[in-house]
């Protein structure tokens, strides 16, 4: 016979299952975590500069038509106007490759309230942008131009190149038409100034003048270029009345 005070034969310990990941599992995790979030990175990146870009090229859009828009304007402007050259008249219109100044029929007021044609010159200097010298004419003979500020147009101008329509096509370079003797003498023109519009057969400005621009607003967006081809009328009027009188 057993005793009572006996113990009954100790059971085996079983442990329960402990539920959770094993190391291989996490690292299978967490390279499919970086992965993805290389994937999504890289997306919201692309995302960012195509914003960005697009933001870049409507704010060039908008400067430039501006741009665009005043220098067709001022070359649509230019005017016939005969002057003094030495014992000579001339249509006074100069043009070269990077550099024109002419006359502009947009008239400004004058101290003595009278309209009064304007001395025109566009120019750009490497490194600073696109200028623009205005002054009024107000006597005989063109002003002095460096008694006129020059105003800054765009600072983002790198290039600046002109062309102009003659009788015979496009040239580099433009000088000063002379007035012959029988145009002289139809205009009234005997005293050495006067303003009218040149006759259709004489080229006394040039009939178009192209220009191309190149402005490098960022570097994401490179240097681009604008064509512009403006006009210009020979049959104008005069505005402002007969200068010089």
């Amino acid at each position: 016979m057993m005793s009572s005070n006996a113990r009954p034969p100790a059971r085996p310990l079983i442990r329960p299952r402990q539920e959770g990941f094993t190391l291989l599992e996490l690292l299978i995790a967490l390279a499919a975590m970086v992965l993805i979030s290389m994937v999504l990175g890289g997306v919201l990146r692309l995302g960012s500069r195509a914003w960005e870009r697009g933001e870049q090229q409507l704010e060039i859009q908008e400067r430039s038509r501006g741009l665009v828009a005043l220098l067709s304007q001022e070359l649509r402007s230019a005017y016939p106007y005969a002057m003094a050259d030495g014992d000579k008249l001339v249509h006074f219109f100069q043009g070269e490759r990077g550099r024109v100044r002419f006359v502009s029929a947009l008239s400004d007021p004058s101290p003595a309230g009278d309209a009064s044609f304007r001395v025109v010159t566009l120019f750009l200097e490497p490194g600073r942008g696109l200028f623009i010298r205005s002054a009024p004419l107000l006597g005989r003979g063109l002003p002095e131009e460096g008694r006129a500020s020059a105003h800054l147009l765009d600072s983002r101008v790198q290039e600046f190149h002109l062309r102009y329509l003659g009788p015979d096509g496009w040239v580099s370079s433009w000088e000063p038409q002379e007035v012959k003797p029988a145009e002289a003498r139809s205009r009234g023109l005997g005293s050495g100034l006067g303003a009218g519009s040149a006759p259709e057969s004489a080229p006394a400005i040039p009939r178009a003048v192209e220009i191309t621009l190149t402005v490098a607003p960022s570097r994401a967006l490179g240097p681009i270029t604008l064509p512009i081809f403006a006009a210009t009328d020979l049959k104008k009027t005069n505005p402002a009345g007969k200068p010089g009188s």
